[in-house]
């Protein structure tokens, strides 16, 4: 008799073990409170799952899904966290990233998810796809730009600019199409250049009728300074 109980309760204990051990193990499937650039890197099936959600919105710098956590993965998650206005988004020369501008945290994470929110993300992840394009800079080469018109506008020189750089002003307009189908985007780009700052603000309008604004401020400077808003 005392042997069957010392049998069943060293089963119980082994069991017990057991269930312990495979928690912790298990602990990956869920999702992480905070996901970040490690090395080595953070992974695991819910970082695939987010670079899966990625890449139906349309992020395509992700590489390859991998379920790793890597700098291109956290390049697509700063951009959104900028749309959003989670982070101020600043593109410095050498492409250099904050590792806490990637953070993805349950706030983020639950954003990216929401189905309400996929035709914003889709709408970022085409913005992101323009902004990367080597030719946006020169819309009217572009093979993607089915119309373009631009406009000089009356120039105001502001109230006070360097002796050596007055009269070095100008402001344009820019309209253009790029894209096709659901996924043509009509833009309205002004740009205006005092001295050496230069901004430019892009109106984007979508298909399904989203707007966003884009504002670039661009001084004598390694930095460019990015804002997103809904006008």
């Amino acid at each position: 008799m005392h042997k069957k109980i010392s049998a069943f309760l060293a089963l119980l204990f082994f069991a017990l073990a057991f269930n312990v051990f495979a928690t912790e193990n298990n602990a990956s499937s869920q999702p992480f409170s905070e996901i970040y650039v490690t090395r080595p890197r953070i992974q695991g099936p819910e970082i695939r799952r987010l670079q899966e959600r990625l890449a139906a919105l349309g992020f395509a710098g992700l590489g390859e899904i991998d379920g790793l956590y890597g700098p291109r993965t956290a390049d697509e998650i700063y951009f959104i966290k900028a749309a959003l206005g989670f982070v101020d988004c600043y593109i410095p020369e050498d492409d250099w990233r904050p590792d806490d501008y990637s953070i993805v945290n349950a706030e983020l994470w639950d954003f990216i998810f929401d189905p309400e929110n996929t035709i914003f993300l889709r709408a970022i992840s085409q913005i992101r796809l323009l902004n990367n394009d080597p030719l946006t800079r020169e819309p009217e080469h572009n093979p993607k730009v089915t119309e373009f018109k631009e406009t000089q506008l009356p120039f105001i020189e502001p109230d006070w600019v360097p002796p050596w750089g007055a009269g070095s002003g100008s402001k344009a307009q820019r309209e253009y199409y790029y894209g096709s189908g659901a996924n043509r985007i009509s833009i309205l780009e002004t740009i205006e250049t005092v001295f050496t700052t230069s901004t430019t603000e892009r109106d984007f309008s979508f298909q399904n009728g989203l707007q966003i604004r884009q504002s670039i401020y661009s001084a004598d400077s390694p930095i460019t300074e990015v804002r997103f808003s809904i006008p």
